[in-house]
């Protein structure tokens, strides 16, 4: 039987994979700093390679290379202490195995002095320690933020900058109290230092607009955003879409008479020196006929009005390009070409349409009607 046997997992640390914990047949030793005393560099680094042997050592003695000062050491210290050791008194996040190196020197300077004080329970609103690096988050900042009750991604942008550089004060009276509605917290934690926005706010509510991505889009005044907001339909009220709209240039009455269909294609400025009229163009968007404004105008030039013409046009022609259905709709209608259709396999051409249309004009409407002029002309009795 081999001597060898599997050393215990440390808590919170993966099993198996490259760097497996694997002890030897020696005694074990406790390498752990005795109670109540802080563990040197020296310690820390013996208890990591307790668990995962001698050849990690240089791993670990580089981390300490990152770190520049005594309070960021004194950090470093303490993550793989709370990593590596069992009965640390300091909390780590183990998902990502603790405090980075990188962090170490940007956490003291903050003000941070025990890596407990970024634990995960800390800092499950935010992203993680890069997210205190980044925004300069120091203790008492993170402590409001961390009793908030949304993540950083849920934030809005107005009260993004509010958490990440409001007085701390002012963000605690805003938040601290959980009975304030979410209106009275949003409006007091956006106002600070920016009194002006009240009034946005206030005028919001009056129109029944609750979206925040819509308040906070200052450069639309909010009755247009709540026009063009009505006239959506629910799945497509939000922010993005109703801002992207107005970004365009479309309005809740650009909405209304060119169709929904045309103001995601087309800018407000394109749509109004078309040159097609509202209600032609919205008939055209719905004929499956999908192309620029130009052709439509051509197309509507051509003679198309309705979009079922055009439909029945396309569908009889086999095809959607655009100079082709104008040209053939100069000789016959979508419904004319549409009768002739079935009755030639190779498919329609435009000496066809102008067939068809010639034959229209001698009031012959359909290849029923051909047909039986024609039997009735080869069986009509010879003049006497």
């Amino acid at each position: 039987m081999s001597n060898d046997t599997i050393a215990r997992q440390p808590k919170g640390i993966p099993i198996g994979g490259q760097f497996a914990a694997t002890a030897h047949a020696e005694p074990g030793i406790t390498l752990a700093a005795p109670a109540g005393q802080t563990p040197t560099r020296e310690q820390v680094i013996d208890q990591a390679c307790d668990y995962y042997g001698e050849g990690m050592r240089p791993s670990f003695e580089k981390q300490f290379e990152e770190v520049s000062t005594e309070a960021g050491e004194a950090l470093l210290v303490q993550s793989l202490d709370g990593l590596y050791n069992p009965d640390s008194p300091h909390q780590v996040d183990r998902t990502y195995y603790g405090v980075k190196p990188r962090h170490c020197d940007a956490l003291a300077e903050l003000g941070y002095t025990d890596v407990s004080q970024v634990a995960l329970e800390r800092t499950k609103n935010l992203r993680g320690v890069d997210t205190i690096v980044e925004n300069r988050i120091s203790p008492d900042r993170l402590e409001v933020i961390g009793a908030l009750p949304t993540h950083e991604h849920q934030w809005s942008a107005w009260e993004k900058e509010a958490y990440f550089g409001a007085p701390v004060d002012g963000l605690r009276a805003a938040n601290g109290d959980p009975s304030r509605t979410r209106l009275e917290r949003y409006t007091d934690t956006v106002t600070l230092g920016h009194p002006e926005r009240a009034a946005r706010i206030e005028e919001a509510v009056a129109l029944g607009i609750g979206d925040k991505g819509l308040i906070e889009s200052t450069a639309h005044p909010l009755p247009v955003l709540a026009g063009i907001r009505e006239r959506l339909t629910e799945s497509r009220r939000n922010a993005m879409t109703v801002v992207g709209y107005a970004d365009r240039g479309i309005t809740a009455e650009h909405l209304k008479s060119w169709g929904v269909n045309a103001c995601d294609r087309f800018d407000a400025a394109d749509l109004e020196a078309s040159g097609i009229r509202p209600a032609v163009l919205r008939s055209f968007m719905g004929s499956g006929v999908h192309t620029s404004l130009e052709s439509y105008r051509r197309l509507n030039e051509a003679g198309y009005t309705k979009g079922a013409d055009l439909k029945a046009a396309s569908k009889a022609m086999g095809t959607t390009s655009p100079d082709t259905l104008a040209e053939v709709r100069r000789h016959a209608t979508g419904e004319q070409l549409a009768r002739y259709a079935p009755k030639i396999r190779a498919g329609l051409t435009v000496a066809d349409a102008e067939a068809i249309g010639t034959l229209a004009k001698h009031g012959i409407e359909g290849p029923d009607e051909l047909n039986a002029r024609f039997v009735d002309h080869v069986h009509r009795p010879a003049a006497t």
